[in-house]
């Protein structure tokens, strides 16, 4: 069976790993060692955000090469 790559509230696998990273990255978060706190700016999370689906590219790129 092939996996589908678009869920049904319409979020592509690519949006899934990106998820799954960031949720992963912010729950291994702790108060003496998270970088996300109460004021943090737009850039930061605009960074970051970048880097979950840069994450999610090469999640994405893995799953080829296993093919």
């Amino acid at each position: 069976m092939k996996a589908r790559a678009e869920a049904a509230c319409g979020a592509t696998l690519r949006d899934y790993f990106a998820a799954k990273a960031l949720q992963g990255d912010w729950a291994a978060q702790g108060a003496a060692c998270g970088m996300f706190v109460p004021d943090s700016d737009d850039d930061l999370f605009a960074r970051s955000a970048r880097m979950y689906y840069r994450m999610a590219d090469a999640m994405l790129a893995a799953r080829k090469e296993k093919s």
